[in-house]
C-alpha cells in the first residue's frame, strides 16, 4: 500500500503516505505552515481513512514537522480525535521530527488528553531517518494481531 494524500490552504498543508516496510506498516505525515481547523478536519478524515485500510494490523505514525509552526486553537479538537482514531485502529508508536516549542507543547497536550503519559520528548528525533527507525524498531518488537 502506497496511498498518498495531501492538502493545503494559504496558512499551510500537509501530506500523509502509507509505506510498507516489509511486514510492517508505517504512516508519514510531513507538515508545514500552520493548521487551522479546515486542514485539520480534512487531515483527522484523511489519517482514519488510511488508518481503516491498514486495521488490525499494528502500525506506527512518523511525522516531519520541520516546516511546521502550530495548529490554531479550534483545530486542537481534531488533531487529538485523529490521535484517538489513530490509537484505536492498532498504532501502536509515534515519532516526530519537531523543532518549535509551540508545535512540541501542543502535541505534548493531545498526547497527555489521550491517556499517553510518556514524555513527548522521548519521541522527538533529530531526522526523519532516525525517527522512522524508531517506530521500525517499536513494530518490530509488536506482536502482530492479525494472526
Amino acid at each position: 500500500m502506497t496511498d498518498s494524500v495531501s492538502r493545503k490552504d494559504k496558512y499551510g498543508s500537509y501530506q500523509l503516505q502509507c509505506h510498507d516496510h516489509q511486514d510492517c506498516k508505517v504512516v508519514e505525515a510531513r507538515f508545514v505552515g500552520a493548521l487551522g481547523s479546515g486542514l485539520a478536519l480534512h487531515y483527522k478524515k484523511d489519517l482514519l481513512s488510511i488508518a481503516d485500510q491498514i486495521a488490525p494490523q499494528p502500525w506506527a505514525y512518523v511525522a516531519d514537522c520541520t516546516n511546521y509552526q502550530a495548529s490554531i486553537p479550534q483545530a486542537a479538537e481534531y488533531l487529538k480525535q485523529a490521535y484517538e482514531g489513530a490509537l484505536k485502529s492498532g498504532c501502536v508508536g509515534d515519532a516526530y521530527c519537531i523543532n518549535t516549542a509551540m508545535g512540541i507543547a501542543q502535541l505534548a497536550k493531545i498526547r497527555h488528553q489521550c491517556g499517553i503519559e510518556s514524555p513527548i520528548e522521548a519521541r522527538i528525533y533529530a531526522s526523519m531517518p532516525d525517527a522512522r527507525a524508531a517506530v521500525l524498531e517499536l513494530l518490530e518488537s509488536t506482536p502482530s494481531r492479525t494472526s
